[in-house]
């Protein structure tokens, strides 16, 4: 057989000639071409036994998603808890303590008012501060719980972004981009609960707008090095086309951490039952910090599986990675 008689629909690799089609490109780029050596055979981003262990780098409807965030928490379990613990198990625990000594303080301090108020009972000025001391408190010992909240997010956002999408990434240069990308973090889940505490005042319903518009907040800044403002308007321009499916698996994911974080809880909360008054913070902080291992990651790995489906629909990513190869080098000015 000469070489003019290949079988219909037969193409050489890198072009539809072997010396180069008549624009003279000769091949796609990141495909081996005539004269160059073969590249080692690698699967698509996210295909069954490719990277991450996770769905298929496409578009994902609700249930794609939640089973793609268990694949992708299982497949990546060890990188996930550590990262986790890293920022979870010192801030709750942080968290658990502060929270304990302000609040015993603040009902110690009510108890020594009505006690010394006679019977004329207390005063009601003094009660009310008291009251008010009581919650600048205890808002004061939450910040610990949010901020591991932020960081935990954002660390396997990039972590499990990175190994989904064939990028060779460490624990320790997840952790290192938390820190780079901190102040941006911070500043953003401020602006984006005080969206949502506006929107609270009106009604539930308005609260969920802003939080659907703002859930792929933390991939961006994190997969494209953006700050504060620029990850939320990122955000809210991929949301705007499927805001409504967008709305649904967050509300969705909220409420299956919800059910898994009292499941987890349960045990501890027994324990917690049975000890005594002085000791029940213990197992109920260990509660907290369990519970917490494995919703935050879950959470977040759903947030980023959203960003990346956003990203597949509107910009082709699946596409660019395909014809970059493994996925290498930025594609729509992303990081990863």
């Amino acid at each position: 057989m000469d070489a003019t008689s290949e079988p219909p629909g037969w193409e050489p690799p890198g072009g539809s000639q072997a010396g180069g089609d008549a624009g003279g490109t000769g091949d796609w780029t990141g495909t081996p071409g005539w004269g160059q050596p073969a590249a080692e055979a690698v699967p698509p981003p996210g295909t069954a036994g490719g990277w991450g262990g996770g769905p298929p780098l496409q578009p994902m409807g609700l249930g794609d998603l939640l089973d793609g965030a268990f694949k992708l928490f299982r497949a990546n379990l060890g990188s996930v808890l550590l990262i986790a613990a890293v920022f979870l198990v010192p801030l709750e625990l942080l968290g658990v303590l502060l929270a304990r000594h302000l609040a015993t303080s603040s009902v110690q301090h009510l108890r020594d008012l009505a006690n010394s108020s006679g019977e004329s009972g207390p005063d009601s000025d003094a009660v009310r501060q008291s009251l008010r001391d009581l919650f600048a408190t205890l808002s004061v010992a939450i910040l610990p719980f949010l901020l591991a909240a932020v960081l935990t997010g954002a660390g396997v956002s990039r972590a499990v972004a990175a190994r989904y999408l064939g990028r060779e990434s460490s624990v320790g240069e997840a952790l290192r981009a938390t820190a780079r990308r901190a102040p941006a973090l911070l500043g953003a889940f401020i602006l984006v609960h005080l969206c949502e505490m506006i929107a609270l005042v009106a009604c539930l319903f308005p609260a969920l707008i802003p939080m659907a518009f703002f859930l792929c907040t933390t991939p961006a800044i994190m997969l494209e090095d953006l700050g504060a403002f620029k990850g939320m308007g990122r955000s809210a321009s991929l949301v705007r086309a499927r805001f409504w499916p967008v709305l649904g698996i967050g509300v969705l994911s909220g409420l299956v951490g919800l059910v898994l974080s009292a499941v987890l809880r349960w045990p501890f909360t027994f324990v917690a039952g049975m000890a005594g008054s002085s000791w029940d913070f213990i197992p109920a902080a260990l509660g907290g910090i369990v519970a917490q291992l494995v919703v935050m990651p879950f959470v977040s790995i759903v947030a980023t599986l959203v960003y990346l489906d956003a990203r597949v629909r509107l910009e082709g990513l699946d596409l660019q990675l395909i014809t970059r190869g493994r996925g290498q080098g930025q594609a729509g000015g992303a990081t990863i």
